[in-house]
């Protein structure tokens, strides 16, 4: 009788990594942002990425002007702040506080679109921060354009963490974390991955980058990077690109168990 139940129970997880490996619940979460599932399809679709690739290149986005530059540091917090969705701006002020507290030898980046409202830029210089304008016409709410501003600081030399505007700092993201990476591992570069992505997915939202580690990625190529204005193309720039310019022995991500049912590098 137990081992009938130990069968039916091995049975039921079985099918469910199976399940969640081939189809991450994708087309029921993600609907509405990505009704073409963009990054699903790059990953898994045989062909699909050779597609995108021959898309007609999109237009780049430029950095206009630079304020606060006196506010320097060799540690920089980078953010893209685009769109007028409340979310964006729902940690903002916390996370700036949170920074000058705990974290005072870093110094917040952020990369504004031009198009949003000068009030907010007239605040933001009164901050302790760096701000850079945007302009980029392919901004429009739901595309991941806008994202690719915050990456520039990864081609710098300096010690830079990549965030979403719209997440705070929490358990696995704050000053410990972050101290404890930039003085104590002996890793360059950290990111996390999400099961059951490939091993080469790279979450755009969470990103640690050491100074002393040279990435062979120039800023031009982010700027002028062919496809940005699809919902995802953030993580696909990461992924194709980015992952494969990294020394695998310098990499520290969250991959664990979840190497035993991801697939390998595609």
């Amino acid at each position: 009788m137990y081992k009938i139940i130990f069968l039916v129970l091995l049975s039921i997880v079985f099918s469910y990594i199976i399940y969640v490996r081939y189809d991450p619940f994708y087309v029921m979460m993600n609907k509405k942002r990505d009704p073409e599932n963009f990054r699903y399809r790059v990953f898994f679709e045989e062909g699909f990425w050779d597609k995108i690739k021959k898309l007609p290149p999109e237009e780049p986005f430029e950095i206009v002007k630079k304020i606060n530059t006196h506010i320097d540091s060799d540690n920089i917090i980078s953010y893209s702040l685009y769109g007028n969705n409340p979310k964006y701006y729902k940690y903002l002020d916390e996370n700036i506080q949170y920074v000058n507290k705990f974290l005072p030898d870093w110094v917040i980046r952020i990369y504004l679109h031009d198009k949003v409202d000068q009030k907010l830029v007239k605040e933001l210089e009164k901050k302790n921060i760096q701000i850079y304008i945007v302009h980029d016409n392919l901004v429009v709410p739901g595309n991941s354009a806008g994202a690719f501003w915050r990456f520039l600081p990864l081609c710098e030399d300096k010690n830079v963490i990549i965030k979403d505007i719209d997440d705070n700092f929490d358990k696995s993201n704050n000053y410990r974390v972050v101290n404890n990476f930039f003085t104590n591992s002996d890793k360059k570069i950290k990111y996390k991955s999400v099961f059951p992505w490939p091993f080469n997915h790279i979450q755009a939202k969470n990103i640690y980058k050491k100074k002393e580690y040279k990435i062979p990625l120039k800023e031009e190529e982010i700027i002028n990077y062919f496809h940005r204005s699809t919902f995802g193309s953030d993580e696909i720039f990461l992924s194709k690109i980015l992952y494969y310019r990294l020394d695998k022995d310098y990499i520290e991500t969250n991959f664990r168990i979840s190497k035993l049912f991801s697939m390998k590098e595609y």
